[in-house]
């Protein structure tokens, strides 16, 4: 996320629009990544100050990793654009958090897809206020570079990390093993790996 923030001065007042885009060094838009700001207008008082949130998504197979965010402001009063540089750090964070019953909830039963290469973690996020250890179950990893973990697992706050090998195109599953919830296997999430 970054914040954007708009500053009026000399007596200025009234809406100012903010628009983004993330392109490549080149200029072009870069395949996938989309930027979206919370607040596409904000109105200043005089020469007040007004804030708008743009936030990046980058797709979890994205073969890019750099990109430039572009921000361009505009009001009566003219234009004005800036720029951040942004690198995707190659890895993909699964959250896992819990329900009442100290249970894992699951994302259903999603495909995400995972380039070869990339490192892929299932962060411990559960809500107990008892310290629950979450052993990850993972059907079909190890010749894709994620077997299913060890136990006793991770603590909260922690991730089961591993690095995406093999071969693009295969498939594998995953769900909690302890605490146990297997939803079957119509229902676990899934990872496809691809190049």
């Amino acid at each position: 996320m970054l914040t954007v923030t708009v500053t009026g001065s000399g007596g200025f007042s009234g809406p100012v629009n903010i628009t983004t885009s993330v392109v490549d060094t080149a200029g072009v838009p870069v395949p996938g990544w989309t930027v979206a700001v919370n607040n596409a207008t904000v109105t200043l008082s005089e020469n007040g100050t007004g804030t708008a949130v743009a936030t990046l998504t980058v797709p979890s197979d994205s073969a890019a990793l750099a990109g430039t965010v572009k921000v361009d402001v505009s009001s009566s009063a003219g234009s004005m654009a800036v720029s951040a540089q942004v690198t995707a750090l190659n890895r993909v964070t699964l959250s896992i958090g819990s329900n009442a019953l100290g249970q894992c909830i699951l994302p259903g039963p999603i495909t995400t897809k995972v380039k070869v290469g990339t490192t892929l973690r299932f962060v411990n996020n559960f809500s107990t206020t008892e310290p629950t250890n979450l052993t990850v179950h993972v059907e079909g990893g190890g010749a894709n570079g994620v077997p299913h973990e060890p136990d006793p697992g991770h603590a909260q706050t922690q991730a089961y990390q591993r690095t995406i090998t093999g071969i693009a195109g295969t498939t594998f599953s995953w769900w909690c093993h302890d605490p146990a919830l297997d939803p079957g296997a119509a229902g676990r999430p899934k990872i496809q790996v691809v190049q």
